[in-house]
């Protein structure tokens, strides 16, 4: 809060990355800020933000440590100090499509409504924005991202205890499933939409993949959880 003290240590901060180093919010910027569009990307869980951090790490991009309770308001506090020098901090899991998206068109033939419309129906969310994107690593079904800003008003309403079910609906109403369209899985499920042999199957490799990707991004609740174990046993079933 003290303004004159922040003028005299501002060029000295030093960020930990994920990689053990230490670099200053300049020197963050020198090495990322052409990728990043000047953003500094930061994760508050590395294990399970795993995911994210393996496509960031492939394109070198540096993320840094945000993990302690004060550094969400920290980062605040920065951005409304470092406004001439365009500084802003958004979580691995944010909408990173300029880092994490393939620049080539994508060459495969499909619809995105109807892609996107399987999941929706699969998943009964209507609410849940779904979209396809060709994602620069093939191997990645499908991740989801939630706006910088609504996980940070998520994540104060938690720290003052205001949190309650509706409000944490009103967040989780703006996460994004981001299916990939390179991913071998999620072609197979395209090609086979109109097998009517195959709907039970696709219903639950859609939820399946829907699990997963949030597991990735949040903790699913005991009830997500319990789904999550009897739906994988039954694919294991299937698959014998």
């Amino acid at each position: 809060k003290e303004s004159d003290f922040y003028d005299k240590v501002k060029s000295a901060i030093v960020f930990k990355t994920t990689k053990g180093e230490y670099l200053t919010l300049q020197e963050y910027k020198d090495r990322n800020g052409e990728k990043t569009k000047d953003s500094v990307v930061y994760v508050t869980n590395e294990k399970q933000q795993a995911q994210y951090l393996m496509l960031t790490d492939e394109q070198n991009v540096d993320a840094v440590l945000m993990g302690a309770r004060i550094d969400n308001p920290f980062m605040s506090y920065l951005e409304s100090n470092e406004q001439e020098n365009l500084i802003r901090f958004i979580r691995i899991d944010s909408d990173l499509s300029s880092i994490l998206k393939e620049d080539a068109p994508d060459e495969w033939a499909f619809d995105a409504g109807i892609l996107t419309g399987m999941f929706k129906t699969a998943l009964h969310k209507d609410k849940l924005e779904v979209k396809a994107e060709p994602l620069k690593n093939s191997d990645v079904p499908a991740i989801v991202t939630l706006p910088e800003e609504s996980r940070r008003m998520q994540e104060m309403s938690k720290m003052f205890g205001s949190m309650n079910a509706s409000i944490f609906d009103a967040f989780e109403s703006k996460e994004q499933l981001v299916l990939n369209s390179r991913n071998s899985l999620i072609r197979a499920l395209y090609a086979a939409r109109e097998d009517e042999a195959k709907k039970a199957d696709i219903d639950i490799v859609c939820n399946q993949l829907y699990d997963l990707a949030v597991m990735s991004h949040r903790q699913l609740s005991a009830e997500d959880i319990n789904r999550f174990v009897a739906r994988s046993a039954e694919i294991l079933t299937r698959l014998l």
